[in-house]
């Protein structure tokens, strides 16, 4: 053998020269591969994968790939896009069998290792067989095809004809076949064991096809290969989180109850107290229900082997795929019996059904609540701002009619007269807690926090006679607000369009005229309220003027808080109101969500 290839500088070099000598079989064509190389590969060719085999016919040789530093390009049919590769697969046949002794070489063995793994330190006996097996691994998971049945058939063959006089392959798998927790478990085995499934499923594969395997045995290596990939699972702590917990039933019909009881809840602090104290109890009452596998998230982890990959060799030896309670107790051994033979683990169903049920309970139920509460509060802000889009101003006398018919204390309020809303009572006739009077309203209507241009209403009712859009642009620049904007207010702002905020300032301005009206009628009786009221408590009536009122019950348009009971202006005072006349509404005003001003 010339060895003139030791002195070159580089591994390509090396690797060229190796190519090249008469050991080596010169210039070996193959077919193109594109290989990942995953962390570990450069001294185990087994962590290796296949990710493209282009269906471009053309013969590819080492020399070549070595010349262009492992990267180059090919166009199937001479047109389209171009499929890349980094490798080459030499196949073989019945025609090669004089070249056997070549193949088998050491020195050839360091050429396909170096092809697999790019690493001319290293010298691994199945450097070739890896890279025949990663093959039959990625054709196995493509659409059938004649194509891929006649690239499989030469595949095995080459693997075939390389294990016929192999002493390690003989060796590893008699291990296989009687101790297979033994044979697919590097831990226990570093020597003779597995790193990568794909080891196990080529010794599967040429045992199959030489009729040395029973099917029971193969069925006893499919489960270790299933109990390998969960113990990867359970190593990295990633089997919790693939499994369906408490059979998503319980969880459902608990948001099902509670999205049934919103209008029961005031506050978005309501809703999640709420749904703490039923969770808890579910914790604690949950009776037995199914847990499964969530095998559709396992198939989309980004892995070599994923749950996909072992249900086709599953598949391809069995004929079916595995059940759910197979999966199971497959991660029950991984979790409890790694290490111990399949068959001496006894296969109770139910006792397994509930060992998750009670883990799955304990471990993520808990997490599980701010899930439920993400998914629910959407839920309830949804239907809040439905029920809290028109805020139409209140008269005295509707008021006092609401309070007689439902034997309601008309001193409880706080009424803002001069603009017609109630400070202390949401005023959205939809809401569920209409005109209830709440200590702290700003809570409730927090729940929308969408800001809403301030003063709305007031501006209508000072102008209220002027036409709407120049009413629109008075409260834009806000005119009557307490703090001006630095420039105007835009629509986009306020989730709303011009023609929609034309069309509520004119709602508002036919209710107020309305409003107007009837307080003409009742003066007498809103003086002798307002003077009995405001008086005894200085919180019935508050007068929004701009300026203070001796001795009066007026309050001033400033942050100064008045001496009664709480603040007495500027906070969002929604409400439409129950008239006995309804002002009809058209549908979706945003600008409705107003803040007084």
């Amino acid at each position: 053998v010339d060895l003139f290839f030791f002195k070159q500088k580089t591994a390509y070099d090396i690797a060229q020269r190796l190519v090249g000598s008469e050991m080596c079989i010169r210039d070996r064509i193959g077919i193109a591969l594109q290989v990942k190389r995953y962390v570990g590969s450069m001294i185990d060719p087994w962590l290796i994968a296949v990710k493209v085999i282009p269906k471009a016919n053309t013969a590819i040789d080492s020399v070549t790939l070595f010349q262009a530093k492992f990267k180059m390009a090919l166009t199937p049919g001479g047109e389209g896009e171009q499929e890349y590769y980094n490798s080459v697969l030499p196949l073989f046949g019945p025609k090669d069998e004089d070249m056997l002794p070549a193949i088998i070489h050491p020195l050839y063995n360091v050429l396909m290792t170096f092809m697999t793994s790019q690493n001319l330190d290293l010298l691994h006996e199945h450097g070739y067989l890896s890279l025949l097996a990663n093959s039959l691994l990625y054709l196995i998971q493509q659409p059938p095809s004649e194509w891929r049945e006649s690239l499989i058939q030469r595949i095995l063959m080459s693997a075939l004809m390389i294990t016929s006089k192999s002493a390690t392959f003989s060796k590893y798998a008699s291990i296989l076949l009687a101790k297979p927790e033994v044979a697919i478990n590097y831990e226990q085995n570093p020597i003779d064991g597995c790193s990568d499934l794909s080891k196990p499923f080529i010794y599967l594969m040429c045992l199959k096809h030489t009729g040395k395997i029973t099917k029971l045995e193969v069925n006893v290596v499919l489960e270790h290969m299933y109990i390998f990939f969960f113990s990867r699972l359970v190593e990295a702590k990633r089997h919790m989180e693939n499994l369906k917990v408490l059979g998503d039933s319980m969880v459902d019909a608990l948001k099902e109850g509670i999205a049934k009881d919103f209008s029961k809840y005031l506050t978005l602090g309501d809703l999640k107290r709420d749904i703490d104290i039923r969770m808890a109890s579910i914790s604690k009452e949950a009776t037995f229900c199914p847990i499964i596998l969530n095998v559709p998230k396992l198939e989309k982890m980004d892995e070599k082997i994923t749950i996909k990959t072992v249900n086709t060799i599953y598949e391809l030896f069995l004929g079916k795929l595995p059940s759910d309670d197979d999966y199971l107790f497959w991660l029950y051994c991984a979790m409890n019996h790694q290490g111990k033979r399949v068959t001496t683990c006894e296969r109770k169903v139910e006792e397994i059904r509930v060992y998750f049920f009670e883990l799955m309970k304990k471990k993520l139920l808990s997490p599980s609540l701010a899930t439920v509460y993400t998914e629910l509060r959407e839920g309830f802000i949804k239907r809040f701002k439905e029920e809290h889009m028109y805020l139409m101003p209140i008269s005295f006398k509707c008021l006092k009619d609401y309070c007689d018919k439902n034997a309601v204390d008309i001193s409880k309020y706080e009424y803002i007269k001069n603009q017609s809303l109630v400070y202390n009572a949401c005023m959205y006739n939809k809401c569920p807690f209409y005109l209830k009077v709440q200590p702290n309203l700003k809570h409730h209507l927090s729940t929308w926090i969408e800001k809403c241009p301030p003063a709305f209403h007031k501006t209508v009712k000072r102008f209220l006679h002027e036409p709407s859009e120049k009413i629109l642009e008075r409260i834009l620049v806000g005119e009557c607000a307490r703090n001006k904007p630095k420039k105007p207010w835009t629509f986009a702002e306020f989730n709303t369009n011009k023609e929609e905020a034309l069309t509520y300032i004119a709602m508002l301005q036919k209710e107020y005229k309305k409003i107007l009206e009837e307080e003409s009628q009742y003066a007498p009786e809103i003086k002798a309220l307002e003077k009995k009221y405001g008086k005894e408590t200085g919180s019935m009536f508050h007068h929004r003027e701009d300026k203070k009122k001796k001795g009066g019950a007026g309050l001033p348009e400033d942050k100064k808080s008045h001496k009664g009971k709480g603040k007495p202006i500027a906070l969002p005072q929604p409400a439409p109101i129950v008239v006995p006349q309804p002002v009809p509404q058209p549908a979706n005003y945003n600008l409705s969500l107003i803040h007084i001003s």
